[in-house]
């Protein structure tokens, strides 16, 4: 039996690569540290709005893991506005950054300065 977290991974990592690029591929490795990361988070939720996002909830406010073509590739954590999407909180290029991310510490400071 698989955990919640690993079948995030396994689905995102499906769903990214369908697309199949080389830029894509490279960013695998960081989707275990990054879910890892999200569900170290006090009292966070998943959930699932879309099947090729990583969803979930803290501290009352919706966010979620996406990928983004932009600048050869990277994966974003932004905070969900209703349909929209708010601002970026995080971006990983790779293992490395996702690794070194502190994941809490940013999105503290991110809503509370809002």
């Amino acid at each position: 039996m698989t955990s919640r977290e690993e079948n995030i991974c396994m689905k995102f990592l499906d769903r990214m690569h369908q697309h199949g690029a080389r830029h894509v591929k490279r960013l695998g490795p960081a989707i275990g540290p990054i879910v890892w990361k999200i569900s170290r988070l006090p009292n966070v939720e998943w959930w699932r709005r879309y099947t090729n996002q990583m969803g979930f909830a803290y501290n009352g406010r919706y966010f979620k893991g996406r990928y983004s073509h932009e600048d050869g590739g990277k994966l974003e954590i932004v905070e969900v506005l209703g349909k929209e999407d708010g601002g970026v909180i995080a971006t990983i290029n790779g293992l490395d950054a996702a690794m070194r991310l502190d994941l809490k510490a940013q999105i503290d400071q991110f809503t509370q300065g809002k």
